[in-house]
């Protein structure tokens, strides 16, 4: 491995314990976000937490995206060193394009991106041709399905996001209980799916580990 690899390697190290810590902090945010809400018997503060829990939502998605991603650059890094790569099973080497998109993945859910149906269309396209880079790299064999109903979820759920975070009335910042359930039913898809592939990730990992330092 050599001294490029090397930085590129310890770096990743240390940006995935900082993702993981940032995880943490945003769970209990979430956590107990969810407990006021159920807690608070009066329209204006379920209101309130309902729109306070979607915004760190989709900062949770953004940072867990950003974790999965750096694993599976660990990952790829970890097995193209290793000399004895036949080994490894369940690893399939990134493509040079597909490592420039991943160290590159801008995949940020801000206006930039998500501000209109089209942009919204192309940017979840492309979130999603990423988790494809990822099911494949580590042969994940439950494929996220963007047939599933929930996608529609996640869609609606984005769609109020961008109205909440840039309303043009007082009625997008109001959310009704029914639908706040449906798009957190949307966002919970994602995160599952985001969070198996990470916990895959991390036992190819742990595999790795095992085969290059414990001979």
């Amino acid at each position: 491995m050599n001294d490029l690899k090397k930085r590129t390697f310890t770096e990743l190290i240390a940006e995935i314990d900082d993702i993981q810590k940032g995880l943490v902090i945003l769970k209990n945010d979430c956590n107990y976000i969810t407990k006021m809400f159920k807690e608070w018997d009066t329209e204006i503060s379920r209101d309130f937490w309902a729109r306070t829990n979607i915004k760190f939502s989709f900062v949770h998605l953004e940072l867990l995206i950003l974790l999965v991603n750096k694993n599976i650059l660990l990952i790829d890094y970890s097995c193209s060193n290793y000399n004895e790569i036949a080994k490894i099973r369940g690893w399939n080497p990134l493509t040079e394009e597909n490592k420039k998109q991943l160290i590159n993945p801008e995949l940020v859910f801000n206006k930039s991106n998500t501000a209109n149906d089209s942009k919204r269309k192309r940017f979840l396209q492309k979130l999603f041709d990423t988790i494809r880079i990822f099911e494949n790299t580590i042969s994940y064999e439950h494929p996220i399905d963007q047939g599933d109903h929930r996608f529609d979820y996640l869609k609606k759920a984005l769609e109020y996001r961008n109205r909440l975070t840039h309303p043009k009335s007082e009625k997008d910042l109001h959310i009704e209980r029914d639908a706040y359930f449906t798009y957190l039913k949307g966002i919970v898809w994602l995160h599952q799916h985001l969070h198996a592939l990470h916990k895959n990730a991390k036992h190819l990992l742990d595999t790795i580990d095992t085969l290059i330092y414990e001979k």
